[in-house]
């Protein structure tokens, strides 16, 4: 339905008619169509204004006939004003807005993020990485998305996130490593606690008695981001089992956490003297360290020890070198042994 003003506006256009002389245009017989919502083109804005400035020409014309008043004038002028402003025209922030609602949340970020930028292609990844699809640019088909298998990936930068999977059913617990060009990130396993670690290098050590090691990717580096270069062993791995691959003896390494490292219990005998105990403990190493066990002849004690240099005994101590440890990103490994077993001292000694 038209508005008071409205009916009054129209009743003001026509009178000013009339009293220029202009009677052919009659009252209009039906009401303006109702103000609505939607944002006007400009071809239909420019059509306002040309009607109004029409309408305030035969207006100004008829001012002489006392039919229109410069009061008249004013008031129509303000209500113009009014009338503009309800229209709900657009301004810059909302316009901004519906842009950004008009974009499917999928393409949010996709020339910003430089994880999704490998080609130029334009793909959807349906559920990436959480549950959303997510557009990237790639080469030739869809790329293959490794943040939905066991042992799998996720990049951000240089950060390579390997997500949690299972090795000989025992946990690997997801890790964040940082990488550079041509590394390798892998899995280390101590074969007396199968405890998983997961670490990132330049190579892999190869298995030795105190460790097993899991190659799984290799990746590149360009412009501080990092790319899958090759996909070396993902996914869970079965029947890798490490018990055929341990050694029991007197202070073998049974553990490592950190850079703390286990040693099994042992003995050290002298002569015909009874056997000396040296129970289980851990030893912290730093890199190049040996750990070595000594005897001193004049208690009959023996211990476990660290030393910078290769040990060597006094007059009045024994020593036995035993494991030469290496400790990289703040975890120790078995760089090489000296000695395996019981510490058998010849009578000789005093």
């Amino acid at each position: 339905m038209p508005t008071d003003y409205q009916s009054r506006l129209n009743e003001q256009a026509v009178q000013a008619r009339k009293a220029s002389g202009d009677a052919s245009v009659p009252m209009p017989d039906k009401p303006d169509a109702p103000i609505t919502k939607n944002p006007l083109t400009r071809e239909e804005v420019q059509g306002v204004i040309n009607s109004l400035v029409e309408t305030i020409k035969k207006m100004v014309m008829a001012q002489e006939s006392k039919f229109v008043t410069q009061d008249s004038l004013e008031t129509m002028a303000n209500k113009v004003l009014q009338t503009v402003y309800g229209r709900n025209y657009q301004n810059k922030q909302q316009a901004l807005q519906i842009a950004k609602d008009a974009v499917p949340p999928s393409l949010y970020g996709l020339d910003t993020d430089e994880t999704r930028k490998r080609g130029d292609t334009l793909k959807l990844i349906p559920g990436y990485p959480t549950g959303e699809d997510r557009a990237v640019w790639g080469e030739g088909a869809t790329p293959f998305d490794w943040s939905i298998v066991s042992l799998g990936f996720t990049i951000s930068g240089t950060t390579v996130t390997i997500l949690t999977g299972m090795i000989d059913r025992i946990a690997v617990p997801q890790t964040d490593v940082t990488v550079a060009d041509d590394n390798y990130v892998y899995v280390r396993r101590a074969i007396a606690s199968d405890t998983m670690v997961v670490l990132a290098g330049v190579s892999v050590p190869a298995d030795d008695t105190v460790f097993k090691y899991y190659r799984l990717y290799q990746f590149s580096v360009t412009e501080a981001v990092a790319s899958l270069k090759f996909a070396l062993r993902p996914f869970d791995i079965e029947g890798e089992g490490s018990s055929s691959l341990a050694e029991n003896y007197a202070f073998a390494i049974i553990g490592i956490t950190g850079t703390s490292v286990e040693l099994q219990a042992g003995k050290v005998c002298k002569g015909t003297n009874a056997a000396v105990d040296v129970p289980s403990q851990s030893i912290t190493v730093a890199d190049g360290q040996t750990i070595y066990v000594v005897y001193t002849f004049a208690t009959g004690v023996a211990a476990l020890g660290v030393s910078n240099d290769f040990p060597i005994g006094a007059s009045g101590t024994y020593i036995k070198a035993l494991h030469l440890m290496t400790v990289t990103a703040g975890v120790a490994s078995l760089n090489f042994t000296y000695h395996k077993g019981v510490v058998q001292i010849d009578g000789c000694y005093s």
